[in-house]
Formats: structure tokens, sequence, C-alpha cells
């Protein structure tokens, strides 16, 4: 939680942060029940929901420009449709279809995917319910 905090602050001015794991009693699952409903709200009404996924290790920066790829590859529009970008395999969503990645891409994406935070059991809805500023960081590293 340190390196977490360390890494989002701001060094110039004050940063206003909502910190699940510190905010809600871990140890108390009745709070966690009463917290967990409240989530969407508070995700929902965040300027930017931030998902931490630890400091940098593992080859985490291959790994994000990898998943930053993958993210390039439809189009979304702001009535929630999502198309293939024009410039790629229109076939790129084929579970039959290869994904271009190096066997270092591979390990460097189950690291990154192994960690801790993607284990924890509401991490889906915090990422859906968040607005188009939502960004997943890593070390310094950051995508959309």
């Amino acid at each position: 939680m340190e390196a977490a905090l360390r890494h989002l602050r701001y060094r110039d001015r004050p940063r206003k942060l909502w910190v699940d794991t510190i905010c809600i009693n871990q140890a108390d699952n009745d709070e966690k029940s009463v917290q967990v409903r409240r989530m969407a709200r508070i995700y929902r009404s965040a300027y930017r929901v931030v998902a931490w996924l630890g400091p940098q290790r593992d080859r985490s920066n291959l790994a994000l420009s990898a998943l930053e790829w993958l993210g390039r590859q439809q189009v979304h529009t702001q009535e929630g449709w999502f198309y293939l970008a024009p410039c790629i395999d229109s076939e790129w969503h084929s579970s039959t279809k290869e994904v271009p990645y190096s066997p270092e891409v591979w390990e460097a994406l189950r690291h990154l995917l192994g960690r801790e935070w993607l284990e924890r059991p509401w991490v889906v809805q915090r990422i859906t319910v968040a607005n188009r500023m939502a960004i997943v960081q890593c070390g310094r590293r950051e995508i959309s």
C-alpha cells in the first residue's frame, strides 16, 4: 500500500484519494459487505479511477504495451458501440487467430495478470462502472 500511495501522490500539490483497502476495514466482513454495495456509486462518481497493479517489475511495461496495443484494436463510440479498428485484420478477435505476441510478451502478461490486485473479488465491478478517465497503472506506466 505504501508503494501505491507514493506513486499516486502529486509532488507539487495535494491530491484526494479514496483507497478501498484503507477506507474499508478489510478484517470486518460485515463492513466490507456494506461498502461493496456502495462501491459502484463511488467509482462511477470518481473523477478518475486508478487500478494500481503495483510497482514496475517482471517486464510490466512490456505487458502494458501489449495490452494497450490490444485495446487499440477496437473503436468505442460515445453511444457505447464497439467496432473493429479499420486498420487491422478483421479476424483478430477470432479464437483461432494467433495474437502476434512473442513468448517474452506472453511471459510478461502472465506476471502482470497474476498480480494480487486482479485476484480480488470486486475488481471487475470497479473497472466496469468507472468512467472513460479510468486508467490501469503499474509503477509509473499507465494505460487507459
